[in-house]
């Protein structure tokens, strides 16, 4: 054995104990405090409320659902409101992000603008037409110099992304938060119509 280097005691092979713990190749155990094949279903919502409980009582399930961190009173009053308007979990991250819905150490509060839903609209009327003639230059005119199709290119993909994150952002943020009836939850739908349908069914009665 050559000096200088120190003899390894350790086994040259590593022995799976479990799923979450591991004897490395030394002396020191890894151990992962939960499965991560695990952690996508208790992040998932559920159909008896599991899911939201332990998102409530769990910030860092909380955090990987919604993508913001909440005090325990705050992430009671989310799952609840989320509970109320059948909004999804990508949705509740979308009106937070854009500022529709404002979370405090003591609770939420949603803050629909129906004027940001205007100015949204008006961004778009006005990039769209932008890109949309980049696209048309591109395909009709079929400009040989590649540095003008590198600028059209860009300019139709800009207002494509500026479109969207303006949809997005002002637009559809703020309608998922008005308390008016032109937002109809397409789950529940059915359900409506086949109660409207049992209601204006004749009876047996009727029927003779």
């Amino acid at each position: 054995m050559s000096a200088g280097k120190p003899e390894s005691k350790g086994s040259p092979t590593q022995e799976n104990a479990g799923r979450n713990v591991r004897a490395a190749m030394r002396d020191y155990i890894e151990s992962l405090t939960l499965n991560f094949y695990f952690w996508p279903r208790i992040t998932r919502p559920s159909a008896d409320g599991s899911a939201d409980e332990l998102a409530i009582q769990d910030e860092d399930v909380f955090l990987s659902r919604f993508g913001f961190d909440a005090q325990l009173e705050a992430r009671r009053q989310v799952i609840e409101f989320k509970r109320q308007t059948g909004l999804t979990d990508r949705e509740i991250r979308l009106v937070k992000r854009a500022g529709a819905l404002r979370v405090s150490d003591t609770g939420i509060e949603p803050r629909p603008s129906e004027l940001l839903v205007f100015v949204g609209w008006a961004e778009i009327l006005i990039i769209a037409p932008i890109g949309i003639a980049a696209i048309v230059a591109l395909l009709w005119k079929a400009p040989q110099d590649a540095v003008t199709i590198a600028k059209l290119v860009g300019l139709a993909l800009g207002a494509y992304i500026a479109v969207a994150l303006t949809y997005s952002c002002h637009v559809k943020a703020n309608r998922l938060l008005m308390p008016t009836a032109t937002r109809i939850s397409l789950r529940n739908r059915p359900a409506d119509e086949q109660s409207d349908r049992h209601s204006h069914a004749p009876t047996a009665d009727a029927s003779k």
